[in-house]
């Protein structure tokens, strides 16, 4: 299935609170890593049943996050990351809930309000940010929030849609995997 590698990190996933796997960029000159990566991080995400962690190589800052950047899509895969970053949350100095208006599908007018709400009775302090897209691609969006919110993780869920059509023709998870400098908590 995700052959021996992907069987051992799924094994020891199960009895872990979260899988941590360091990324890089994929790069056609670590082809060979770089298919390593994400047969690691399919089959954690899809097979512990836990959260999966991506630390960028280049990331270099230590200790809790204490700016956490919710990407929140009102979808069983966010609700889980959310839920599984609760711990997380509740340390972090600042929790921001960030929706992106794509202009294809609009959110719901309170999208994200709910969540809030929800962490508000775990003592979680948060804010939601509603961003528009302007045609650019969601994960770029994603990140420029990262950057101007000063966020030291992103908290959210992983293959909203089917994974194969994610890597062929694009999708939030692959193309925010192959840019992000932050670590993304992620949980399907």
């Amino acid at each position: 299935m995700h052959g021996e590698e992907g069987n051992t990190i799924v094994t020891q996933g199960r009895y872990a609170d979260i899988t941590v796997i360091g990324w890089s960029a994929s790069t056609d000159a670590n082809r060979i890593r770089a298919d390593l990566q994400k047969t690691l991080f399919e089959a954690a995400l899809f097979h512990s049943g836990r959260p999966v962690l991506l630390v960028p190589e280049a990331f270099k800052r230590l200790g809790h996050p204490k700016r956490v950047l919710i990407a929140w899509t009102p979808e069983r895969e966010s609700v889980r990351a959310v839920n599984d970053a609760m711990a997380v949350l509740k340390s972090a100095e600042q929790v921001h809930i960030v929706v992106v208006n794509t202009g294809a599908m609009m959110p719901e007018a309170n999208a994200g309000d709910d969540m809030a709400r929800h962490l508000a009775r775990h003592d979680i302090k948060v804010d939601v940010k509603h961003v528009p897209s302007n045609g650019e691609p969601v994960h770029k969006v994603l990140l420029n929030e990262v950057r101007y919110l000063g966020a030291d993780l992103v908290v959210m869920g992983g293959y909203g849609h089917s994974r194969t059509g994610e890597w062929l023709f694009g999708g939030v998870t692959r193309d925010i995997l192959n840019t992000a400098d932050v670590p993304l908590l992620m949980s399907h």
